[in-house]
């Protein structure tokens, strides 16, 4: 019985600590407004796909995204998802982000339920450019992940990645 205060005590001190920790802060321009991120998504090419794969794509695509555009509102960022290329304006404080989905693999629920041991695992591997001002991108990369738990775990951690790497570049040209 006399545990019981304890354990409470520890579950409500990690939960005051989970709760308190911050997302990266995301610098500010040089006129000291919020720095834009405009994000374009390219899920890839229905016809190069079957109708399955791209209804998968259709499904992570618009999780990423909307999971993407809050973790870069909540470090800090002005930021909106645009349909193409166009939409973006350069200017000073604007910067476009191109997220293409290379290759999904939604694995199989079935076999991670009973099999466990990283059958059925789910991937995702995306591109990603960073774009200011010029036609080149500031920085340009890879980025993959894997899970043998739920496939929500992937874009959330590919958007966690994501942010941090835009936030290093961006407080690292101040």
């Amino acid at each position: 019985m006399k545990k019981y205060p304890i354990v409470m005590c520890l579950v409500l001190v990690v939960m005051l600590v989970a709760g308190c920790v911050r997302a990266p802060r995301a610098p500010l321009s040089d006129a000291g407004e919020k720095i834009e991120i405009m994000v374009l998504s390219d899920r890839g090419n229905p016809a190069e796909m079957t109708e399955r794969q791209y209804k998968y794509r259709i499904e992570v695509g618009q999780y990423m995204e909307r999971d993407l555009i809050n973790r870069l509102r909540r470090s800090g960022y002005r930021t909106e998802l645009i349909n193409s290329k166009d939409e973006f304006e350069a200017r000073a404080g604007r910067y476009l982000l191109i997220v293409k989905i290379v290759n999904y693999n939604p694995g199989s629920s079935a076999a991670r339920i009973l099999v466990g041991f990283g059958a059925g695992a789910a991937s995702l591997n995306n591109k990603y450019e960073f774009h200011g001002a010029g036609q080149e991108p500031i920085m340009a990369w890879d980025d993959g992940v894997g899970t043998s738990e739920h496939w929500t775990r992937i874009p959330r951690k590919l958007n966690a990645n994501t942010v941090k790497r835009i936030n290093e570049k961006l407080t690292a040209s101040k």
